[in-house]
């Protein structure tokens, strides 16, 4: 059995999280909830500067992620090598406030290096394996990831998301992430800068596509005020790009509302 390892630095001003994970073939239970309402506010500075250092491959599900983040308002679950029945997810409405307020969020100098023992030792070879660096200012999230299992049959009612970062400087400065070959099936590196995001994502890698029900979304996605620049100058490094539905990216946000579904590798049931 594959089990997810994770290593990770983070800095938070304020979290306010819901998140199921399953890493056991045996667990098949499912999820139910009724109205979930989130407040996050941070007005404090939040500063990241850690490293994280490895000589082996990353594996299925694994993760290796640096990130510094103002206000967090997340509900997530996640399925790794998990079989049987699908599993289902029920929750009746999802109401998210993340607001970062006068606060600075800044990744200084932090790097990600899997390669210690040189390129070849350090791939991301399992399927959905990542390695990240991510400096937010305010985030609203609603996530569902399932790897190399039976798939999740969904349904929420409402969801209303607000992410607002005012008057806050939002940087990733020299960041640097160093990985050797990324091959495995929706295998990331990635170094992202955002200043507000409100996001719904479901994403299926080698599982079979459950149902996906939900009612009616509202997003609202801000990045306003004094200073509130957000800036990203990291750099990655890396052997060759092959997995299915891989990738490398850098990117830098203002404000996004975003909902997303992925199927890489995914068969129809």
């Amino acid at each position: 059995m594959k089990i997810a390892l994770r290593a990770g630095l983070v800095a938070a001003g304020l979290l306010s999280s819901s998140a199921v994970a399953m890493a056991d073939p045996r667990n098949t239970s499912g999820f139910t909830a009724g109205d979930i309402n989130q407040h996050s506010t941070n007005q404090a500075g939040v500063l990241n500067g850690g490293t994280i250092y490895g000589n082996g491959h990353v594996g299925t599900g694994a993760s290796a992620t640096i990130s510094a983040t103002g206000a967090v308002a997340s509900v997530s679950g996640t399925n790794i090598e998990v079989k049987g029945p699908k599993i289902d997810v029920n929750v009746e409405s999802i109401k998210q406030n993340a607001k970062n307020d006068n606060a600075s969020v800044t990744n200084n100098g932090g790097s990600i290096d899997t390669t210690n023992a040189g390129l070849a030792k350090g791939t991301l070879k399992g399927a959905g394996a990542s390695v990240s660096i991510s400096a937010a200012g305010a985030v609203a999230n609603v996530g569902v990831a399932n790897i190399n299992s039976s798939g999740v049959n969904i349904k929420i009612g409402d969801i209303h998301q607000r992410a607002t970062n005012e008057d806050s400087a939002i940087s990733n400065t020299g960041e640097n992430i160093t990985v050797g070959n990324i091959k495995g099936t929706g295998a990331s590196a990635s170094i992202n800068a955002s200043g507000a995001v409100a996001s719904i994502s479901v994403s299926n890698i080698n599982t079979p596509m459950g149902s996906v029900k939900l009612g009616d979304i509202s997003q609202h996605a801000t990045n306003k005020g004094y200073n509130s620049t957000v800036t990203n100058s990291g750099t990655i490094t890396l052997g060759n790009l092959s997995g299915m539905g891989a990738s490398a990216s850098i990117s830098a946000v203002g404000a996004a509302a975003v909902v997303s579904f992925s199927n890489i590798g995914t068969a129809r049931h």
